[in-house]
């Protein structure tokens, strides 16, 4: 399955188009690396879609930087994590494995520190 700039991009302003074409670029990578595992949940958000989902207002979602996706079997393993690190390092992205409230999954955005981690694991923080 491969996602378009247009899939990302939903609802949101067309100017995004560029953003969300390499963001799907990247998602498109990783599940050719990935053949049948993962699902795409998520691209742009408008603020009201962001707020909704209690999304952090400076939100990568909002600018088509960002994705979310599944695992179809719902295990997640270390190595894999590590995998999906190093594939999006040659982007400068980073992977976050969390809970933001609607189940796991991973989320994928620019890597703002310039620092490389294995994988970023956290649980979003209500507000």
């Amino acid at each position: 399955m491969s996602v378009t700039g247009e899939q990302i991009l939903r609802n949101c302003n067309s100017s995004l188009l560029p953003n969300a074409n390499r963001t799907a670029l990247i998602v498109n990578d990783i599940f050719s690396r990935f053949p049948n595992r993962f699902r795409f949940t998520s691209g742009c958000r408008t603020a009201a879609e962001n707020a909704r989902v209690n999304g952090v207002s400076k939100s990568f979602h909002l600018k088509a930087q960002a994705a979310d996706f599944v695992h179809k079997q719902g295990s997640y393993s270390s190595a894999e994590k590590e995998q999906l690190a190093r594939i999006l390092e040659r982007y400068g992205y980073e992977v976050f494995w969390h809970n933001a409230g609607s189940g796991y999954h991973y989320h994928i955005e620019p890597n703002k520190s310039g620092v490389i981690y294995p994988v970023i694991i956290y649980r979003h923080k209500r507000k």
